[in-house]
């Protein structure tokens, strides 16, 4: 389960970033933080990998978002006889 830190850079025109906005209000898998500007920080918490490069894949297409920045991402790694599920690092 992937949890990542993004900052999403948005337009600098106000209705198309508010429309921006209003679209990633309707994501679940996307948690906003307060916007800096036309900066946008937030956390996107999907179930794989791959499903995390398709919703930013996604949010690139949305109008008025001009690009998604990865500050980290987390793997949880719980896959049986790995050392997190044996309680390790």
């Amino acid at each position: 389960m992937p949890i990542a830190s993004v900052i999403i850079s948005t337009v600098p025109d106000r209705e198309l970033r508010c429309r921006a906005l209003a679209a990633l209000l309707t994501e679940p898998r996307v948690e906003l933080g307060e916007a800096q500007g036309d900066y946008l920080p937030a956390v996107l918490d999907t179930g794989t990998a791959e499903e995390g490069e398709e919703l930013v894949s996604d949010l690139l297409k949305t109008a008025g978002i001009l690009r998604v920045d990865v500050v980290s991402i987390h793997f949880e790694d719980t896959a049986p006889g790995s050392a997190a599920a044996a309680g390790g690092v």
